[in-house]
């Protein structure tokens, strides 16, 4: 499966994309339709991360199709975490901070899932994570 959606933990408060090597858009599309059905049966905040680590790709357009899900996203997104360390990752998420500044606040580019769950967990308890 070239990109899997899944709860963190029981708590459900943590909802993780796992983007393996080769995707399209489709995948990514029908992932989210699975995810934010996910966030909808939830009456609470929902950090989101998009783990990036073993893609070995990024599709064409990205920088539109990125803005145009991040209009979209549930009411409920509390932030979300790009993860990846890669240059192309790195450069396409300064496009993004310069064409969109407006969300760069909700957008957080971070190097591995674990910086992700340390930057939630002083928001999250600890104990939600299990």
């Amino acid at each position: 499966m070239p990109i899997a959606t899944a709860w963190h933990s029981k708590h459900q408060n943590i909802l993780v994309y796992t983007f393996n090597y080769h995707w399209s858009w489709n995948d990514l599309y029908d992932q989210l339709l699975i995810g934010r059905k996910m966030m909808s049966q939830v009456n609470h905040d929902v950090f989101v991360i998009v783990d990036l680590t073993n893609s070995s790709i990024i599709p064409a357009s990205s920088v539109r199709r990125l803005g145009d899900i991040a209009d979209t996203r549930p009411q409920n997104t509390a932030k979300v975490f790009l993860v990846g360390n890669h240059y192309l990752m790195r450069t396409l998420y300064s496009v993004f901070q310069r064409i969109y500044p407006n969300l760069t606040d909700k957008y957080l580019l971070v190097s591995t899932l674990d910086d992700a769950i340390r930057t939630i967990d002083p928001i999250v308890p600890i104990a939600a994570h299990k």
